[in-house]
């Protein structure tokens, strides 16, 4: 058994192209925090629905102690602290998101109505999947047993996976800690100026006509800023201390990439 890895799931061709820009930066915070890379790119051999591939988390447990699970779509700051030293071994985390935005509302209601509410527990407690921290005691969280997956594919539709997960987690009393939104910075919970100074940067979409964080696709944005996080020099140092200087920066980026791509 080995202490602690770093794991992605990256099934199909638009997270396969997130993880390529992403995983430089995995390996130089796994280097630092002397964790492994473990990357799951296939389907689950299991899996009868494609959101169940992140099941293969269960899979990584039984091979090390503790993992961090990020989404495809993220960026880890180099300058981000050890997550491995934030919380205590026996707890579950992840970033709370449900007292910031609705839009886990629906799923959440549909998973309760369906197989029981959770006393203390409501739709303002749910937290985002795209970035957890998990030890050995939470393997169960991730089995393929149970006729409450059944119900999540067929009933709850959109965020059946996250929905799934957080009941689990909330079923079964598993102490929980909130990494709070610097690990994991989504456009609905932090200003996106200031995303620099967050520890994982997550590129979810914005909703209907809104990008990530700026102009540009997801992935456009995703290799601008991974470029940022890795460079020393004095602008992207700028960029991570003086937020207000970003939302000028990030057009002046955008325009250039675009005028480049008219130059091919």
């Amino acid at each position: 058994m080995r202490p602690r890895a770093l794991v992605v799931v990256a099934n199909g061709e638009k997270c396969l192209q997130f993880l390529e820009v992403a995983k430089p930066l995995l390996e130089i915070y796994a280097h630092g925090v002397k964790a492994d890379v473990v990357t799951y790119t296939e389907p689950h051999p299991r899996a009868t629905h494609r959101f169940l591939d992140k099941f293969y988390l269960a899979d990584a447990l039984s091979q090390y102690e503790r993992i961090w699970y990020v989404d495809s779509d993220t960026l880890i700051n180099p300058q981000a602290p050890n997550i491995f030293d934030v919380i205590p071994e026996k707890y579950f985390g992840a970033t709370v998101v449900g007292h910031l935005s609705t839009i886990h509302d629906n799923s959440w209601k549909k998973m309760v109505a369906g197989l029981g509410e959770i006393p203390g527990f409501t739709e303002k407690h749910v937290f985002n999947g795209g970035s957890m921290l998990i030890s050995q005691d939470h393997r169960e969280i991730f089995s393929f047993d149970g006729s409450d997956i059944k119900f999540a594919i067929e009933k709850v539709g959109h965020f059946a996976e996250q929905a799934l997960i957080n009941y689990r987690v909330r079923r079964m009393g598993i102490p929980f800690h909130d990494l709070g939104p610097q690990w994991n910075a989504t456009c609905r919970t932090v200003v996106p100026q200031k995303r620099f100074t967050s520890y994982l940067l997550h590129y979810v979409s914005g909703g209907k006509n809104k990008t990530a964080f700026r102009k540009g696709t997801r992935l456009e944005q995703m290799k601008r800023d991974a470029q940022i996080l890795r460079s020393n020099g004095i602008i992207a140092a700028g960029r991570r201390r003086v937020p207000c200087t970003n939302r000028l920066l990030d057009k002046v980026d955008w325009f250039l990439d675009k005028l480049a791509a008219m130059q091919r």
